[in-house]
């Protein structure tokens, strides 16, 4: 991504309160769209040429977390962690509540990601990483049974991610695909909603990976180490799948480790340090990107933001 050269757009570029925080985007037609906490959607062109900025600014309250463009119509669909129901945002700005399914308890979404059938989503608090759902609202399946409670605090204790922990992504072709996060699997959900496993694996979480610190390249100009070797996001650089990794350090360098698959059972490490901040989240379509980065931490001597967030968008270029 950071041989792409990416534009860096900064909050103030678009308009938006120094205290907001990106936690998701979505890309797609040339158009990307970032959501912000406190709830606010930025949509604005990916060429920088003639940029127009458009805003949604949503109640205080609310508690927006993932968002996704929908591959049918191109509406904008936004999901809550506090509540099942989703929003809806169409092209003329003309907003529709979504009823979600009858459901006990509280919680709402992390994640969300469309194909020409079915809305997946990344449920909090449930006993299954992955509801399928109509455009309707209505519950279709369950998928991902969560690992009992007593063996995902081993896997958190230790730093990696807890068995049965799902990223969400739609490939080029616009088919959503499924990461464990704790096993590199990959899975493709089938035109009924069935996930079928690719055959595809990403480096494997260790119990210990946590507290264990991992080098990759040693003795290389390309060696890097960090601590953790837990996966935390799904996307793609052309039709090939990659996964972010942990924050890295190389030789003269820090940033975040990304994963490529170049076959169906290895994939290749580079260390991405274009965003000084660290890496947060990457969206693609394959041929374009969205980077969110940077945070909020302040230093200790001078008080002051080290690394305010930080938006980068490119596209990728030829293998």
């Amino acid at each position: 991504m950071c041989a792409a050269s990416p534009e860096r757009i900064s909050l103030a570029t678009l308009g938006v309160p120094a205290t907001s925080v990106p936690v998701d985007a979505a890309i797609g037609n040339g158009i990307v769209t970032v959501l912000f906490q406190p709830a606010r959607l930025v949509s604005f062109s990916e060429s920088p040429l003639d940029r127009r900025v458009t805003m949604v600014v949503g109640d205080p309250a609310d508690t927006w977390r993932a968002i996704d463009r929908d591959p049918v119509d191109g509406t904008l669909w936004v999901a809550s962690e506090e509540t099942v129901s989703l929003l809806r945002i169409g092209a003329d700005g003309r907003q529709v509540s979504v009823k979600g399914p009858a459901v006990s308890g509280r919680g709402g979404y992390s994640g969300i990601r469309l194909d020409t059938q079915s809305v997946y989503t990344l449920p909090t608090g449930a006993d299954d990483a992955v509801w399928r759902l109509s455009r309707e609202g209505r519950l279709l399946g369950r998928s991902f049974p969560r690992a009992p409670q007593e063996e995902n605090r081993r896997f958190e204790s230790s730093g990696a991610r807890p068995h049965g922990e799902i990223a969400l992504a739609r490939d080029p072709q616009g088919q959503v695909l499924a990461l464990e996060l704790q096993t590199g699997r990959l899975f493709r959900a089938d035109s009924g909603g069935n996930w079928l496993p690719t055959g595809q694996q990403f480096p494997m979480a260790s119990p210990a990976s946590g507290r264990t610190v991992q080098g990759e390249s040693v003795g290389t100009a390309k060696e890097v180490w960090y601590v953790g070797g837990s996966l935390s996001d799904l996307f793609f650089i052309g039709s090939v799948p990659a996964a972010l990794g942990p924050d890295a350090s190389g030789t003269h360098s820090r940033g975040a480790l990304v994963f490529r698959l170049t076959s169906d059972a290895t994939a290749a490490s580079a260390l991405e340090p274009c965003a000084q901040g660290g890496i947060r989240k990457v969206v693609s379509d394959g041929t374009a990107f969205v980077v969110l980065a940077g945070g909020f931490g302040e230093s200790s001597v001078t008080r002051r933001v080290i690394h305010p967030p930080e938006i980068l968008v490119g596209r990728f270029g030829a293998p």
